[in-house]
């Protein structure tokens, strides 16, 4: 894991900016990786964290939810994926993870660069833009 970040969009930017750097592999493969969120040691408040970050090769990124308090899902979509929307298959698993009572944000890092997020279920599949900065 990797953190504290003070906010759930700063590790989930955080994350994205680990895949980028990484010869924007982004570009030809799906990864993914879970934002957790942690009671400081002194009750004080929040941190936040991202999971080490899987590499899905050539199809879909798979990823085990953690036993943690999980606050996002975040993923990116290769170049193949020429609308940079969301696919079908993350609506389903946002409404599985729902429905397990497990409601998460869904953050994706499209082809061309740009973050989206989806907070429910009417977001899909265009999902709506959060700046990186």
């Amino acid at each position: 894991m990797t953190g504290p970040f003070s906010s759930e969009l700063a590790a989930v930017r955080a994350g994205f900016k680990a895949i980028m750097a990484d010869n924007n592999k982004q570009h030809y493969k799906e990864f993914g990786f879970w934002v957790i969120m942690k009671i400081k040691a002194d009750k004080s408040g929040v941190n936040f964290f991202y999971t080490d970050i899987v590499d899905g090769g050539s199809g879909e990124v798979s990823m085990t939810v953690p036993h943690e308090m999980v606050r996002a899902n975040c993923h990116t979509h290769p170049k193949r994926y020429t609308t940079g929307n969301f696919s079908t298959n993350d609506k389903k698993n946002f409404k599985m993870l729902r429905d397990k009572k497990r409601a998460m944000a869904f953050y994706l890092l499209t082809p061309s660069g740009s973050i989206s997020v989806a907070n429910e279920e009417k977001d899909f599949p265009g999902g709506k833009d959060v700046p990186w900065s």
